[in-house]
């Protein structure tokens, strides 16, 4: 028997299967889309998979969102901010696998759609749902980013929970910036936090006395990604080497590029705190304590004598003089914290380097001093 199905003032041959009418769609995910016949419309994709092991803090922050969610009355948004590869559509995977086992669909939105027509459409969906907007600064220009503002404050007849994720904050317009009626959270991804880092390499690195190397180096990153984890992980696993050893090779550096340093404080061998330094070149360092070698040079008979650090295109020069020369590399690396580095060589010398960063200004500091 043929079927014939009304659209307006057409109709179109159709099979029994095909007419199913639900008032509430059934739980899973879909992709939102466009027809110029049809006009939106969701069509029925696979859900996010995820196997692995949930690390550091992500699956509080899940549960905390979604209690929010369920709690509120109105739309809830959710703003994930940083860098590529640090977590950002991890989370927002998971947040969708927790509400679809309470029956909440998520819908995806992965192209440019936007103006009044959508704005109905996603409001028309009559029972809760995620809707995902990944990468959405690459995929909304500022234009149409604004043309979704009703959509993000409308109160629809049931809850939406709105999660966009975005790699540059300054790419979204100001407009969803410090407005908690728009988007309730946001979360700034600078980077995978020491949690999360040393859980992955508990159950990860096979030989555990590369561990501290490895969170060593890690600390001196200003932001580390997963990728970047899991190839140096990868890596000394492969080589058993430690972290200073792969981080010759692996596409990941801690600083970016030669950055300046200014010895801090020098103790010898036979525990002789060094504590006045002559300053060559204003007292700076350019290089990279993780890729390169240096030398310190002092006169060990007087705690106050000179010390004095040198590099010259990575090769050392000799100097003739009464001065003690002490070689330090990056294998000799033994702390790093904010910046600061202890390293201590084959001789029992240690040295702290302090990196020198710009100057930059609090500006709650500057209100409160300024009052």
């Amino acid at each position: 028997m043929t079927y014939f199905m009304k659209e307006a003032n057409r109709y179109f041959p159709t099979s029994e299967e095909s007419i199913i009418i639900k008032k509430v769609l059934p739980t899973g995910t879909y992709s939102a889309s466009f027809s110029p016949v049809r006009g939106y419309y969701l069509e029925i994709v696979d859900d996010f998979k995820f196997s692995g092991k949930v690390y550091g803090d992500i699956q509080k922050k899940i549960d905390r969102v979604i209690h929010t969610f369920m709690d509120r009355p109105v739309n809830t948004g959710v703003l994930l901010s940083g860098e590529k590869g640090s977590g950002k559509t991890l989370f927002a995977k998971l947040l969708s696998l927790n509400l679809i086992q309470k029956d909440i669909i998520t819908i995806l939105v992965n192209q440019p759609l936007c103006g009044e027509q959508f704005n109905l459409f996603i409001q028309s969906i009559n029972q809760p749902a995620v809707v995902f907007f990944d990468e959405f600064e690459k995929v909304y220009p500022f234009d149409a980013q604004n043309a979704l503002l009703t959509l993000f404050d409308g109160v629809s007849n049931t809850r939406k929970l709105f999660v966009i994720t975005c790699n540059d904050s300054y790419r979204v317009v100001d407009y969803f910036k410090n407005r908690p009626g728009r988007f309730y959270y946001l979360f700034n991804y600078k980077g995978l936090d020491r949690d999360f880092i040393r859980d992955y390499v508990i159950d990860n690195l096979i030989n555990k006395a590369n561990m501290q190397s490895l969170m060593t180096l890690c600390s001196s990153f200003t932001t580390m990604n997963f990728d970047m984890l899991k190839a140096l992980v990868e890596e000394m696993n492969r080589y058993n080497e430690n972290a200073s050893e792969v981080v010759q090779y692996i596409n990941a550096t801690p600083l970016q590029d030669q950055s300046k340093f200014k010895v801090e404080q020098v103790i010898g061998a036979d525990e002789l705190r060094i504590t006045e330094f002559e300053e060559i070149a204003n007292g700076d360092m350019p290089f990279n304590p993780f890729r390169d070698k240096f030398f310190i040079e002092f006169q060990v008979k007087n705690e106050s004598d000179n010390i004095s650090v040198k590099k010259k295109n990575n090769l050392f020069e000799e100097t003739k003089s009464e001065y003690s020369i002490q070689y330090f590399k990056p294998e000799d690396i033994i702390k790093v914290s904010e910046g600061q580095f202890v390293l201590k060589n084959k001789e029992n010398y240690s040295v702290t380097i302090v990196r020198e960063y710009k100057k930059e200004y609090n500006v709650h500091h500057i209100l409160a001093t300024s009052m």
